[in-house]
């Protein structure tokens, strides 16, 4: 799937991604996936791999298959604030799949993986224009939008407090997915794709 210049291109990237951060960015393009499924098979690899050491979770797995046509990024928990799960989806629904159905995988691995360094960076990464202007929307919100989200959004709260207390339950709290994980385990957000 990848050609030499590609694997070494994204070696020099990925290690000086890792090198300026601390945070690890692997790329793993498996044909053999042992019975299990791309997700299954990925939080194993963190877990051997040791990614998430020392309790940080700081990791992102991109694994493509191409025998199965699916990507899947797995997120550490501790980059879900700079990586979430929309944003993995962008990046595989936008820039490797599109190359990946053209037959450029290489291309797709490597814009897929510049992708996700630059949104760990804090930077937009460099999708098709209508997509890039949706993902910088939230930049253009005007103070008049943010108020009157604000407004709507505590009316709904409001409702949802009103209608509990009327019912005679009290909200629950969500369960955390990851509270049932034991320390130091690789895994928190992701997304996944077919092309």
């Amino acid at each position: 799937m990848l050609d030499s210049q590609t694997t070494v291109r994204l070696a020099r990237l990925l290690r000086a991604h890792e090198q300026a951060t601390g945070e690890r960015v692997v790329v793993v393009t498996q044909a053999d996936l042992q019975g299990a499924s791309l997700e299954e098979f990925g939080a194993r690899l963190g877990d051997a791999w040791g990614l998430g050491l020392h309790g940080e979770d700081d990791s992102v797995l991109l694994m493509i298959d191409r025998d199965k046509r699916k990507v899947f990024m797995e997120v550490g928990a501790a980059l879900q604030d700079r990586l979430s799960d929309a944003q993995s989806s962008l990046i595989i629904d936008m820039l490797m799949t599109p190359e990946f159905d053209d037959g450029r995988f290489a291309v797709g691995i490597e814009r897929g993986a510049r992708a996700v360094i630059a949104a760990l960076g804090g930077q937009i990464p460099d999708y098709p224009e209508p997509t890039r202007q949706m993902a910088g929307y939230e930049e253009q919100a005007s103070d008049d939008q943010v108020w009157l989200f604000a407004v709507v959004l505590t009316l709904i709260v409001l409702a949802i407090v009103v209608i509990s207390i009327r019912r005679g339950s009290a909200a629950r709290p969500a369960r955390d997915r990851t509270a049932e994980r034991s320390g130091g385990r690789f895994g928190g957000g992701g997304a996944s794709g077919n092309w």
